[in-house]
């Protein structure tokens, strides 16, 4: 039965452990993983009838406990998983306690029993402190989270996401956009928060950075080049979008610009540099009459996109 929880139902899953005669450890962690998020009671059943046998736990048995608890903020439950991790002598596991700090940040109803857990484990990776710092910012302690942060050693790139989407959640952008500045390195989830925040905020000294980063150290990139240029323009920041849109057409890499609008039952469809819709000599005389109208007003010139 090793394959069920990945393979099968958790029904099919539970008949199968019901018909072996002397199941074993790996069956009785395999049904203890199929019941996270489908039922806390069988899991607690399943451990309670191996330990009845005489099987002792693992390090995965208390894992998939946690998790399953969890799953049903089943706070009592973990607690006394909690008791026997200790008994057992699992304290001593970086693995098994950073589930424990897990299972506390989701369940307890305040921070002392993740502190207590993280503050008495004998030994800590990143991801002791990531969740630590993830807790922290969950429940506002920006400070706290910022401390734990550069008391971190070896921050990964997690750990710095963690933190500037922490900020960005809890509206603290110039904190954000001072921690986003200080990253070593960027992936996609960096860039996406930051990015997000603009829209969210309307951030435009942020926007600007970003801008400027983005043209820098992502050029290539079509999915941002896209986010970018379409914040610059809901921001008004017509000369910026211009910009991207000639850096993205250079690449070769911009998806052509494309909105739609309902007029009765019909939808009008238009496309950037578009010569076949059927009223193209009507749509660019009423987009060089908007030009003539924009243009003292906001400085903005769109001659050069607009033709037919």
């Amino acid at each position: 039965m090793p394959l069920s929880a990945d393979l099968i139902s958790f029904d099919h899953a539970l008949k199968l452990f019901n018909d072996l005669p002397n199941p074993n450890l790996i069956s009785h962690n395999t049904l203890i993983k199929c019941s996270i998020g489908k039922s806390h009671k069988i899991a607690a059943v399943a451990y309670n009838r191996m330990r009845e046998s005489g099987i002792l736990a693992n390090r995965f048995t208390f894992t998939f406990l946690l998790s399953c608890f969890a799953s049903f903020q089943k706070l009592r439950c973990g607690e006394t998983v909690h008791g026997h991790v200790l008994k057992i002598g699992y304290s001593c596991s970086v693995f098994v306690m950073n589930n424990l700090l897990d299972f506390y940040s989701k369940c307890a109803a305040d921070l002392g029993e993740v502190v207590k857990v993280f503050d008495e484990m004998s030994e800590r990776d990143a991801v002791s402190w990531n969740t630590m710092i993830r807790a922290y910012m969950s429940c506002g302690k920006v400070a706290c989270a910022m401390r734990l942060f550069e008391a971190m050693p070896g921050k990964n790139l997690v750990s710095w996401n963690i933190v500037v989407s922490g900020l960005v959640k809890g509206g603290r952008m110039e904190l954000a956009d001072e921690v986003f500045q200080r990253m070593p390195e960027r992936n996609s989830v960096s860039w996406n928060t930051m990015i997000s925040a603009c829209k969210l905020h309307g951030n435009k000294d942020l926007l600007e950075f970003l801008n400027r980063e983005i043209l820098e150290q992502e050029p290539n990139n079509a999915n941002y080049l896209k986010l970018i240029t379409d914040l610059s323009s809901s921001a008004g920041q017509w000369q910026e979008a211009s910009i991207f849109r000639v850096a993205a057409r250079e690449q070769g890499r911009m998806v052509t610009g494309c909105s739609s609008i309902h007029v009765g039952e019909s939808v009008h469809e238009f496309v950037a540099k578009d010569t076949s819709h059927p009223q193209r000599k009507e749509v660019y005389k009423a987009l060089r009459s908007l030009n003539r109208q924009m243009k003292p007003l906001f400085g903005v010139n769109v001659d050069s996109t607009v033709s037919g």
